[in-house]
């Protein structure tokens, strides 16, 4: 077992002696190497990019290395981006990609969210020749992102996206990081859910510091359990979310033909109480499931909703996700700007993490609930 480890520990400072170092200057944790690209030079840059501050993401934004090779140039470009964020509207790693995507693109060629701090997107656009492709892999360290656009025509991808490939796949950052730091200073939440088989349980979720519970009390607390949130630091207020447990019995015959119903009542239910006497038009505009659940509840679906509220003259985001086992129901409801501009594209960005924060939490109570033969 030591000698396993140690000869990792050689294979990855070999790895370091024959890579290609990138230093970021101003930051603190993006410092990296990786395979060293041949015929690739390398230029330093030191240029603020500006495109995106009306989302207010970013505190800081810069290209920092431009690479490319000179006998092929016409092969493709790998910019390398150095990005602050603001933590109170930190996002996961691939709606990062998905929103610079909107700008570098649009063209949706899919999306890989490999990790909550590493995703990527294909995107592109049309060209005179066809059209050109555009790789973007982001990195979130903390408060910091690392950004790697890659741009080159179809013709040539072939080549040049194993580069790519190469290039992203093999980067190693020179600071280990055990410990999101961001991760870290979120808080846990309990909700006490009603007992089954006369054995209580709770759905705990971990969200970000600002994400407070509102001291909402429902009217159909007798059919259930529910608990709002709202971010306070959301000036907007565009963003909440509502956490439930209904008691066994209260939805035995939900399924694929039925849920949409009841993820339709439970919208109204929670924007009753979040959003009170403002009149409101629902429209449904997609579903589908989340395959982790598959094995581990009974039924699992996702409900996305475009809300035009007529006071307010703008349109909210909402969705709804429902996990059924043995009739009991949990999940949660959540809203956010609609994203119909940059700035709306960034405000939605934070509440995705929290949905997935409280799909995590809903994962992990049905898995104790199984644990202990529920």
């Amino acid at each position: 077992m030591a000698q396993d480890q140690t000869d990792r520990l050689l294979a990855l400072e070999d790895r370091r002696e024959t890579a290609a170092a990138f230093p970021i200057e101003g930051f603190d944790h993006l410092d990296f190497r990786t395979a060293k690209l041949d015929g690739f030079i390398w230029n330093e840059r030191e240029e603020a990019v500006s495109q995106f501050d009306p989302a207010g993401l970013f505190t800081k934004f810069k290209e920092v290395d431009l690479g490319y090779d000179p006998a092929n140039r016409d092969l493709g470009e790998i910019h390398v981006y150095a990005a602050k964020i603001v933590p109170e509207k930190v996002g996961l790693a691939a709606d990062y990609g998905r929103f610079l995507a909107a700008e570098w693109g649009p063209l949706n060629f899919g999306v890989q969210p490999h990790t909550a701090t590493f995703g990527e997107v294909m995107t592109g656009r049309k060209s005179e020749d066809g059209q050109d492709f555009t790789r973007i892999s982001v990195f979130r360290r903390g408060d910091e992102l690392l950004i790697i656009r890659a741009d080159g025509p179809e013709a040539g991808w072939g080549t040049f996206g194993a580069q790519v490939a190469a290039f992203v796949g093999s980067l190693m950052f020179d600071e280990d990081m055990a410990e999101d730091p961001v991760q870290a200073s979120f808080k846990e939440n309990n909700m006490d859910v009603p007992a089954v088989a006369g054995r209580p349980g709770a759905i705990m979720v971990n969200l970000p510091p600002a994400w407070r519970v509102l001291p909402i009390t429902s009217d159909d607390a007798n059919k259930g359990v529910y608990r709002f949130y709202v971010d306070g630091a959301d000036e907007a207020q565009n963003s909440g979310a509502m956490l439930f447990s209904l008691k066994p019995g209260r939805s035995r015959e939900v399924d694929e033909e039925s849920a949409p119903e009841l993820a339709q009542v439970l919208v109204g239910m929670f924007l009753d109480n979040v959003l009170p006497d403002q009149p409101r038009e629902m429209e449904l505009m997609s579903a589908g499931r989340f395959s982790e659940f598959d094995g581990l509840v009974d039924f699992n679906g996702y409900y996305s909703f475009k809300v035009d509220f007529p006071k307010l003259g703008m349109p909210a985001g909402t969705s709804v996700f429902l996990t059924v086992k043995g009739g009991q129901v949990a999940g949660y409801a959540a809203i956010a700007a609609y994203p119909t501009d940059m700035v709306h594209r960034g405000a939605a960005l934070h509440p995705t993490l929290v949905e997935e924060q409280l799909r995590k939490g809903v994962k992990s109570y049905w898995e104790r609930m199984s644990e202990s033969g529920q």
